[in-house]
């Protein structure tokens, strides 16, 4: 599991505006790269104009010291997106370029559209202030600024008028998990086979790593984005899968459909495993609903007891060992995201069996489902008030 887990910090956003290579494409044919049909809820891209982070970067604005002015500054120093165009040079990275026959990393469209996204766009979208290598930067997640730069420290302009000019609205769970999925889910098998790193995208547990540079306005915002990711990431390998088939992202795909179904509130009835395009659009509006939904203590004391409460799905033959273990390896993050939702003191009760659960995930290799399922139950004695 230590390739999954890792891979938590392997830089990388999606931007919508950049016609990513979703599915397929060739490397010497960058736009022949379809976009994705998520493409839709950010309407007016082709007005879009990106600046670059230099114009964020001044004391008085994003790159200062004090907790209101420092986001620049945590993005710089701390977040690893800001390397993200760095990691292309490593000698990792020139492997896998060789094993693809790509002749640079730092040339290819299959790595710069998520390492270095600026230079995936045409002339006419980039400010002469833009430097392609800054990598995945302030306006990878926030949307071209051009727009919205001078517009959006005023006074008189709600959040909703800042949305309105082209600021993107990463308050929204959906939205947010749409601008990071596909950097962070879907990959090319091809990737995969050269020594990419597999990837599990977990958008609360992944959004908590960068580390932030922004007080999240709802309280439980992260348990919600959680749940919201997960049908994010079933919706792109439903995807996926409808174009490039491969055992283990189908064991993926029903793992997650396995997940979703168990979480109190998500209505599983209109989905098969079996039937990609209706799976797809079922987790797209899961994703929608739950994301349009208010969270509370309430909403993740449920899910947690729901999925705790599942041990026994482990020691189920008829499943195959490789979809256990895949569902294993997501239930555990969702168990540590609602967990610490409820419970922020590192020693509460439940958080060294929470340990033991990772710890039984971290080499897929090595997985037993009984061992696992013995170790659930503990932490569902532990988390779960018995009546």
């Amino acid at each position: 599991m230590v390739k999954h887990f890792l891979s938590l910090f392997a830089p990388g956003v999606i931007v919508s505006v950049l016609v990513l290579p979703l599915h397929g494409a060739t490397d010497s044919s960058p736009s022949s790269y379809p976009a994705p049909a998520y493409i839709q809820i950010f309407p007016n891209q082709d007005n879009v104009r990106f600046v670059g982070s230099v114009t964020c970067q001044s004391s008085m604005c994003h790159g200062g010291a004090s907790p209101s002015r420092d986001q620049f500054t945590i993005w710089s120093r701390e977040d690893f997106h800001s390397r993200s165009c760095a990691t292309l040079v490593t000698a990792r990275s020139t492997r896998i370029a060789e094993a693809l026959g790509i002749t640079s990393a730092t040339d290819s469209a299959r790595c710069t559209s998520c390492h270095a996204p600026f230079s995936a766009l045409p002339a006419g979208h980039l400010a002469t202030t833009v430097n392609a290598t800054e990598g995945v930067s302030c306006e990878a997640c926030h949307n071209g600024a051009e727009a919205w730069l001078r517009g959006h420290t005023r006074p008189d302009w709600s959040y909703a008028n800042r949305v309105h000019a082209g600021l993107r609205d990463l308050r929204s769970a959906y939205v947010r998990a749409e601008t990071c999925v596909s950097c962070h889910q879907v990959i090319d098998p091809a990737l995969l086979k050269a020594g990419h790193p597999e990837l599990v995208f977990e958008l609360d547990g992944q959004t908590a790593s960068e580390p932030r540079h922004w007080t999240e306005k709802d309280a439980w915002f992260g348990p919600k984005a959680w749940l919201v990711g997960q049908a994010v990431a079933l919706r792109e390998i439903s995807e996926q899968l409808r174009e490039t088939f491969g055992p283990d992202m189908q064991a993926q795909e029903k793992a997650l459909v396995w997940l979703l179904e168990q979480v109190p509130g998500v209505d599983a009835t209109n989905v098969s495993a079996d039937r990609l395009a209706a799976t797809s659009a079922w987790s797209n509006q899961v994703a929608q609903t739950i994301s349009g939904q208010d969270w509370s203590s309430a909403k993740s004391s449920d899910a947690l007891a729901a999925l705790a409460a599942t041990s026994t799905s482990f020691t189920d033959d008829s499943v195959p060992l490789a979809e256990r273990e895949l569902r294993a390896e997501r239930l555990v993050l969702g168990l540590d995201r609602l967990f610490k939702s409820l419970h922020k003191e590192p020693s509460s009760p439940g958080q060294a069996e929470l340990s033991a659960l990772f710890d039984a995930v971290q080499d897929p290799a090595q997985f037993n489902p009984k061992t696992f399922s013995s170790l659930l139950q503990k932490f569902d004695d532990v988390v779960t008030p018995k009546k």
